[in-house]
């Protein structure tokens, strides 16, 4: 998963940038925009519990999927 964060620059020298994730995510979910509002809640909660720095980007990226799954599944969305 870090590999594709990578490649997008959502994770960057071991930052995380959930800006630069929702900016993707909006592109990818322009024709659904209530899906996107949930994701944008799930991006700021996520945003302010994972740290934004991490020397192993494997685990940030872990840390990242971890707290979006369990957002995500607390809203009802997975």
């Amino acid at each position: 998963m870090a590999c594709v964060m990578r490649t997008y620059n959502i994770i960057s020298n071991g930052h995380y940038d959930p800006k630069i994730a929702f900016g993707i995510l909006k592109g990818i979910l322009k024709d659904h925009p209530e899906k996107l509002n949930k994701i944008k809640e799930v991006m700021d909660h996520c945003g302010e519990d994972v740290p934004s720095h991490m020397d192993d980007e494997c685990d940030l990226a872990g840390e990242i999927m971890q707290c979006e799954v369990k957002y995500q599944k607390a809203m009802g969305m997975a």
